[in-house]
């Protein structure tokens, strides 16, 4: 049977969660499904787990073992061997709906757009909403077939690695790499692919991806996520020279859309290290920028237009540049009103929340 979707689930060290993981792809159309766990060199028992799922069910489950290089090694090395249709990650410590995923595999086969978008949510260690009341309910219309160049800035701002899945055929025609012996290199998956697509199709199948938020050691843990901002930094400036080497290859407007998510996240990492008195990380920070001004003058320039979710008329780039990456204070004003915006997204986020319990 043809496979309709492959799924590559990068995997360290996760003996805790594998098993959940996999038993949420355990569909009646698995014949349907390829799944490849790539394990990056664990040291626990994430292969030998994984590799009992291989042996249950050898036409679907795939263990590929590799020496440790990081999240971005384990897409490289599993990609090229991918044979389903559509190509979807999916982290090791998250799992799927299975009922959505089941719903999902059965529309595939009379799909055949370069991105096929789905609704994903956080969740806690017990599987329920995380507090964060995060998710995405896509505004587009479901089951219909839009072009990537045509949709708005925010429905573009809003699609996030979780949410996609791309047609597998687009990688034959691009150098895809990610960037191997860091993380948050996801990012990358979910902008250079996406440069080179064309047509996106939103499917409603119910929440899909369930991404778990507050695991002891993750990546995106707060107190990790602040102290690896420079690798964060090293992913977005990847991804905005992949925009400038491959301006030539890319739909104007594409390249407009992209630089709008580049600018748009770097500016919350920027905000991130405004908050630090640490001089040598500022300096950190006054490097990058100026390789990005070198790199793609197009995001450099477009950060210092940025206002805190553009309600708030507080230019912090600018600010930042200006004041030569020294330590300053937030007018007691700005803060003022970022609190209020603050409060209003969370009462909406815990609204959008309530309506789809």
């Amino acid at each position: 049977m043809e496979k309709q979707i492959s799924i590559i689930i990068p995997t360290y060290n996760m003996e805790r969660y594998i098993g959940k993981c996999l038993d949420s792809l355990l569909i009646p159309e698995l014949d349907a499904v390829e799944v490849l766990v790539v394990n990056d060199g664990s040291k626990d028992h994430s292969s030998e787990i994984a590799h009992s799922y291989a042996k249950c069910y050898p036409n679907s489950i795939r263990v590929i073992d590799k020496e440790n290089g990081n999240y971005g090694s384990c897409i490289n090395t599993a990609l090229p061997l991918a044979t389903g249709r559509y190509v979807k990650v999916l982290d090791a410590d998250d799992t799927f709906d299975t009922y959505a995923f089941s719903r999902l595999v059965n529309c595939l086969g009379s799909v055949n757009d370069d991105v096929v978008v789905t609704d994903f949510m956080e969740v806690d260690d017990a599987g329920n909403p995380h507090p964060s009341n995060r998710m995405s309910k896509y505004g587009l219309p479901a089951g219909k077939t839009l072009r990537l160049d045509e949709m708005g800035r925010a429905d573009i701002l809003q699609l996030a690695m979780h949410g996609i899945a791309y047609r597998r055929a687009i990688f034959s025609n691009i150098a895809y790499h990610q960037t191997e012996g860091i993380s948050y290199t996801d990012t990358e998956w979910r902008i250079q692919p996406l440069c080179h697509a064309e047509t996106v199709r939103y499917i409603d199948v119910g929440i899909l991806y369930r991404y778990l938020i507050g695991r002891e050691g993750q990546t995106m843990d707060p107190a990790i996520y602040l102290k690896s901002q420079r690798k964060v930094l090293d992913v977005w400036l990847s991804n905005a020279t992949y925009l400038s080497a491959n301006s030539m290859q890319i739909n104007e407007k594409i390249i407009k859309r992209m630089e709008d998510v580049i600018a748009e996240n770097l500016y919350w990492v920027y905000w991130n290290y405004q908050k630090t008195e640490d001089h040598m990380l500022l300096r950190e920070l006054a490097e990058f920028d100026r390789k990005l001004s070198m790199v793609n003058s197009s995001v450099f320039e477009q950060m210092e237009r940025i206002k805190y979710f553009h309600r708030v008329n507080f230019h912090l780039v600018k600010k930042l540049r200006k004041k030569k990456f020294s330590p300053f204070k937030i007018p007691w004003h700005v803060n003022f009103r970022i609190k209020l915006v603050r409060w209003s997204i969370s009462v909406k986020q815990l609204m959008t929340s309530l309506r789809h319990e």
